[in-house]
This record gives structure tokens, sequence and C-alpha cells, in this order.
């Protein structure tokens, strides 16, 4: 077997060379080893591009010949760090409180031992949430929070259809496939979002060609996105889905505007339910809010194809791509639960000078309005 980089000879998995008169870097991999592993080594050499590392030592870093044991260890060590934050980013893995070792190679496709390295920096650091951290949940907060990110686990979970090296991550709805109808009670009889007979839970394999994932994943056997509606820890909604009311008193049950329920319960066992069930996972019997059909009032602002207003037209406008994530600052941040309602299924674009947003009804217009300084602030501050 030809090795032109000497990788068998120096005992490497991977060597990286600068391209003389372009600059291009060039990295060569030995692709007998796992993927997982692979995906590792290829990380572990842009690490030493990234950190400068064939810059300042001028490509002794990767064999060796002009540095100390101690310091070839030091640019190790740092090629290592950029290869686990890179593949297993911790912000992620703490947004959704991922700190299981099974999870985090599961979800990143990463080796046990990388995946245990993750787990014990996890769990014993806080996260801190940097400038550069904070700026990455802003540009892929539509991704993180909208449910994709969520929905996308989701589909690679059912690819594992019973795997033996992922016993904790095949329990979902294999009818509707929604990251929602993830189910953890091992006796639950029915998907509490399509309402279908879950299926027995032990059939390793059964509908794999392979011990593995399925190769060429159909689109159309994906899991779709079902809405749901926010609740609080006692399940009870945190502004009415109909009217937009927030303000209830500490036992209320019905909302004070228009009367409707504030607890989403099964219709045949009267027991309280999530936001997001429209069957009772224990009898499957439809729910409260699905009766009512509260879920259709879901639904985000569409913005028309060409926007005429007083001041003329907004042919060109662009939608502001921070716009949700606003919104979750003024909760989460702000603490400001009457904007935050409002801002409900809102949408915002920019054109030049203005900005300008679309509200779900005229009262959270009016609501909106009332709190510019406030959004703005924000805008300012985090977008």
């Amino acid at each position: 077997m030809e090795d032109p980089f000497n990788l068998k000879r120096n005992g490497a998995e991977a060597a990286t060379k600068i391209q003389r008169g372009t600059n291009d870097y060039i990295i060569v991999y030995d692709d007998s080893f796992s993927m997982d592993r692979i995906l590792w080594t290829i990380a572990h050499e842009i690490g030493h591009i990234v950190l400068g590392h064939l810059v300042y030592y001028e490509e002794i870093a990767l064999n060796r010949g002009g540095l100390t044991q101690e310091q070839y260890g030091v640019l190790e060590v740092e090629a290592h760090w950029f290869a686990g934050i890179l593949l297993s980013p911790h912000v992620v893995l703490n947004l959704y409180d991922i700190k299981d070792s099974q999870e985090i190679a599961f979800l990143c496709n990463i080796s046990k031992e990388s995946a245990e390295k993750c787990e014990g920096y996890l769990n014993n650091f806080r996260p801190q949430f940097v400038d550069l951290e904070r700026k990455l949940i802003r540009n892929f907060y539509n991704f993180f929070f909208k449910h994709r990110f969520l929905q996308s686990i989701a589909n690679g979970i059912y690819k594992f259809n019973g795997s033996y090296l992922y016993d904790e991550f095949y329990k979902i709805c294999r009818i509707c496939r929604n990251y929602n109808a993830y189910i953890t009670d091992e006796d639950q009889k029915f998907c509490h979002v399509c309402g279908n007979i879950v299926p027995e839970w032990d059939y390793p394999f059964k509908n794999l060609p392979v011990n593995g994932v399925w190769i060429g994943w159909p689109e159309n056997l994906e899991g779709k996105y079902y809405p749901y509606i926010e609740v609080d820890n006692n399940k009870r909604v945190l502004y009415c889905p109909v009217c937009k009311n927030q303000d209830f008193d500490e036992d209320a049950t019905y909302c004070k505007i228009c009367g409707t329920p504030l607890y989403n319960t099964c219709l045949s066992e009267n027991t309280k339910v999530s936001g997001a069930c429209r069957y009772c996972p224990n009898c499957g019997e439809t729910t409260k809010f699905q009766e009512l059909n509260l879920f259709d009032n879901l639904k985000e602002v569409q913005i028309p194809n060409l926007l005429t207003f007083e001041n003329g037209n907004y042919e060109d406008y662009i939608e502001y791509e921070y716009w949700n994530y606003i919104i979750a600052i003024v909760y989460y941040f702000k603490r400001d639960l009457e904007l935050y309602t409002a801002l409900d299924g809102s949408k915002a674009i920019r054109d030049e000078g203005s900005f300008i947003i679309f509200a779900a009804n005229a009262m959270s217009s009016n609501i909106i309005l009332s709190h510019q300084n406030l959004l703005m602030e924000c805008i300012k501050e985090y977008g």
C-alpha cells in the first residue's frame, strides 16, 4: 500500500501540508479508521491550521523534528480542544442540558472516549456564554429553537430504531416521528401528538436493513414539526393562546378575557397534560386543546410580497434574521411577559433606515408600540 506522506511509518493518522506558492493547506488522512475517528482526526488537523501552528512552527509540529516533547504536547492539547469544541460545541450541548457521554457520542458522532471527556467538562464547569457563544446562539437561533434542531435529532434517532448501542434513543413515535413525541414512559400506550398506539419497546433491528442506520434516509419519512402551546411547570399556559392575555389570578383555570381553558386536559380522564398533547398519552382520548382547535392559533404573520405604506413602497425589504432571538431576549433576559406575548407570531423586516414589525392583531400592535424603547434597546444590545 502506498504511503506518500509516511503516515504509517510515523505512526500518524493524518498529516497537513502547506502548498508552496498558494498557501493552501492539504490534509491527508488514513481512511482505514472508523468514520468518527476520521472526523476527529480531520478536526484536529484543522485545529493546527486555525491556531496557526503550521505558520509559527513551519510544519515541524507535525513531524516533531524541531520541537521538544513538551512543546509538541502543548500543541496537541490545543488541537484536541479545538476538535472537541468544533465537533461537540459546549454552548449547544448546554442549551439542551445534554451532559451524558452516551447522548453526546450519539448526537455529535464522536468516540466514547471523546464524549466522556466532554461530559467531564460540562459537568464540572458552568457555562459562561462569552460573546462569541452568544453570537453563535443568535446566528443559529431559528435552527436551535424553532424546533428544526430537535426535529433533526428526532429524525436521526429514528434511524437507530432499536439499536442496542443507543437503547435510550429509539423511544419515539414511529408513526408521526415528531420530536415532541419523544416517549420516556415505558407504560405510555398512545402517542400524545398523533394519537396512534405506541409500538412495543423491544424489537431491535426489526425494521433495519442492516445493523446501523438507514442509508439515504428518505425525506418523506422524516418527522414533521407540530407546534405546541407554552406552559409553565404546573402545566398552565404562559398566556392565553386565543386573546394573548397573560394576566391570570393565582388559581385561575380559565382566561378572564375570552374564557379559554388555561390547562390542557384529557377529555376522558380529566388529567392535566402538556401543551404539546393533541391526545392523552394514557388512553388516546382527544385533549381539550385539540377539541377547541387551539393549535390552529399557532401561526406566524405572513409578510406580503409587495408592501405599501404611507411613506412609499418597500420592495427590497429584508426579513430581520435575528427576530426570534430578540423575542426570546425579551422573555428570558428582560422578563417582560406582556411584550413577549404581544410579539408571539410576529415578524420584522428592515429596509434601509426602516424597521417594521408585523403583529398578529391590533391589540398586540399597541402593546409593541408602548414598549418600543425596550425593544430597540434589545435590538441594539443583542441584535
